[in-house]
Order: C-alpha cells, then structure tokens, then sequence
C-alpha cells in the first residue's frame, strides 16, 4: 500500500511546509536566524554562501 503525502512509516504524520524564498514543498525547512524565514536545503547553502562571500569582499575592502 502507498503512503499518501501527509503519512509515513508507523503511521506518523510527516509535516511539508514551503519555502519563504523559493515556495518549493519541504518536509525539512531551515530557520535562517537573520531574517526568520524557513528556507529549503538548498535556499539556506544558496543565502550562506552569499553571506559568506559578502563577508569575504568587506575583509578585503578593509
């Protein structure tokens, strides 16, 4: 028997919430601490490396 999108193994409910940033489906969203939002995997590497970088060309600019 195939699981429906809201169940998974031993019959607990598998919460899907979306993206604040890209509205994809998720059943694993990431808190980003600086704006609050619930990002997928892949937003919240996306915002770190951006972060990451930003940081790096301040550093250097100093």
């Amino acid at each position: 028997m195939k699981l429906s999108i809201g169940e998974s193994h031993g019959g607990q409910t598998l919460i899907v919430g979306y993206c604040h940033r890209c509205a994809r489906r998720a059943s694993k969203l990431l808190c980003d601490d600086l704006t609050l939002q619930e990002l997928c995997q892949e937003c919240w590497e996306r915002l770190k490396r951006k972060r990451e970088l930003a940081c790096s060309l301040a550093a250097l600019k100093r």
